[in-house]
């Protein structure tokens, strides 16, 4: 059970009355992922088909950190590769894959959003909500503290809702642990992948290089099907004359993207490595 404070049902109520496009705003554990998951499973229980896109890459409630995913009732997460935790970064390629993973019809579309409300945070919340084609966002920020943010998303309407009561202020050293909790997850029981390197496509997302052998160790990819859809994330090992080596929960590696994080884990020290060409069997 969530404390639900009664003004959350306003934001039903613009549901019910035709808002179907909800960036969902606040500051770090302003409780917005709880919203949106209370929101979906309200417009759920009223008949609607909501989705959830989760544009938050360092805490993401949907799919892995470093991605945008979508969820539409109870089908799988469709992942878009960021590359990086951070979103200014890469502020381009994070409203691009919003406004892809947008693209699909909804009703509610419920759109999470990162942390950052303050200074240059508030015009990406601004191009978010562009991008997405939002009808109304939810700031769940105290009213006094919202002038600037509405100046910014204007003329988009700003419906100001209060947190949860059950909302606790998370120290960054917590914040990391649960990135790596999620990183953790996501390669829980993966392989080591030997990947032939002929056929192999890689694609540069800002990792500055795409020569595979100059790569550090551990960085994060993304490994794309060959219609160039997003479906795992990997980690960079190394490189042979004739292989690169892949710690990854994909069963087959095509394309991959490079990211620009190095994960400090050491989870792939005990993962099976799959020999040479098994990748594509």
């Amino acid at each position: 059970m969530i404390d639900v404070p009664a003004g959350w049902h306003d934001a039903l109520a613009a549901v019910e009355a035709g808002a179907a496009r909800l960036v969902v705003i606040g500051g770090p554990d302003a409780g917005k992922s709880t919203f949106c998951r209370w929101l979906s499973e309200e417009t759920a229980a009223r008949g609607y088909a909501p989705a959830f896109l989760d544009a938050d890459p360092g805490q993401p409630d949907v799919g892995p950190p470093a991605c945008l995913a979508r969820r539409d009732g109870d089908r799988p997460a469709v992942l878009a590769f960021l590359g990086v935790v951070e979103p200014m970064s890469r502020r381009p390629v994070l409203l691009d894959h919003a406004r892809a993973l947008a693209t699909a019809p909804a009703h509610p579309l419920i759109v999470n959003t990162c942390g950052f409300i303050r200074g240059p945070g508030r015009f990406l919340q601004r191009d978010t909500a562009r991008a997405v084609g939002a009808d109304l966002a939810v700031a769940l920020e105290p009213e006094d503290t919202l002038a600037p943010l509405r100046e910014a998303l204007a003329p988009l309407p700003v419906l100001a809702l209060p947190r949860s009561a059950h909302v606790r202020r998370r120290s960054q050293a917590r914040r990391r642990a649960a990135r790596a909790a999620a990183f953790a997850a996501h390669f829980e029981g993966a392989p080591v992948l030997e990947v032939p390197r002929e056929g192999l496509t890689l694609e540069d997302c800002g990792a500055g290089t795409v020569e595979v052998d100059r790569l550090p160790p551990r960085l994060l990819c993304g490994v794309a099907d060959a219609a160039g859809r997003d479906v795992a994330l990997a980690l960079f090992l190394e490189a042979t004359e004739a292989a690169v080596r892949l710690l990854t929960p994909a069963a087959r590696v095509e394309r991959l993207r490079l990211g620009g994080v190095v994960v400090e884990a050491e989870a792939w020290r005990d993962a099976p490595v799959l020999p040479l060409g098994r990748a594509f069997s």
